[in-house]
């Protein structure tokens, strides 16, 4: 009879001796994909929060480079913070034009000579958030300015000033304690809305970091703060 059997399938060493050759069953095939699903919906969770671990580490990073340049500006221009003849925009925004100098009402403006950049026109890296630029694909600001900090008087103010009604910046010797007093942090609906901003248009719908968000003070340090942290100081009766 003759053997119609693949002589891939023979045995090498018993060229005689057929072994079997057979695929995966469809029961095998269903428990690898069962198997397969299972580490997926464990590890795609896991690269998410890793992810957003590294954003909100870039973000932190680029926050104390911010308040690296504002003391270094305000170690040079005798303890006055930017924006002190003119006050500053409260979104703290990351465009600058390199050809017209920047905006005299735009953070940006004073900090720019502290950080190592090259010419050109468009936004300034260090001034954005990853997470931020993520969620929102049209260009906004990452951060906002804190509106109030106490003061060694006990009244509070804006710590750069107002651009509106031209409030100018304060010394930081006008402080009750840097490190307490909030420069800057993640700007997203929810919190615009707290801070008593009707329309928060332009901003991230939710917190971009999670259950927190980064905050600098005025002493240069930044710290994660859970969601229901507010940063505004008030007078001391």
């Amino acid at each position: 009879m003759k053997n119609n059997t693949d002589p891939h399938c023979l045995d090498p060493l018993q060229s005689r001796r057929i072994i079997r050759c057979n695929g995966f069953t469809l029961i095998e095939l269903l428990v690898v994909i069962a198997i397969i699903a299972v580490l997926a919906a464990i590890l795609i969770p896991a690269v998410g929060r890793v992810r957003q671990s590294a954003q909100q580490t870039q973000c932190a990073s680029n926050l104390r480079r911010i308040g690296e340049a504002i003391l270094m500006y305000s170690a040079d221009h005798n303890g006055a913070l930017p924006g002190r003849d003119s006050g500053l925009y409260g979104q703290v925004r990351a465009d600058y034009n390199f050809e017209s100098g920047g905006d005299q009402y735009s953070l940006v403006t004073y900090v720019l000579p502290y950080f190592e950049i090259s010419d050109g026109e468009g936004n300034v890296e260090v001034m954005l958030c990853p997470a931020s630029e993520e969620a929102m694909e049209a260009e906004h600001a990452s951060y906002l300015a804190n509106p109030s900090v106490l003061l060694a008087n006990g009244e509070t103010a804006r710590p750069f000033g107002r651009d509106y009604n031209r409030a100018p910046a304060l010394l930081l010797t006008q402080l009750a304690n840097p490190a307490d007093a909030v420069a800057m942090f993640d700007l997203d609906a929810s919190i615009w809305r707290t801070l008593g901003n009707a329309s928060p248009d332009g901003t991230p719908t939710e917190p971009v970091h999670g259950t927190t968000r980064n905050f600098l003070y005025l002493d240069g340090h930044v710290k994660a703060m859970p969601l229901d942290y507010d940063p505004r100081a008030t007078a001391i009766q």
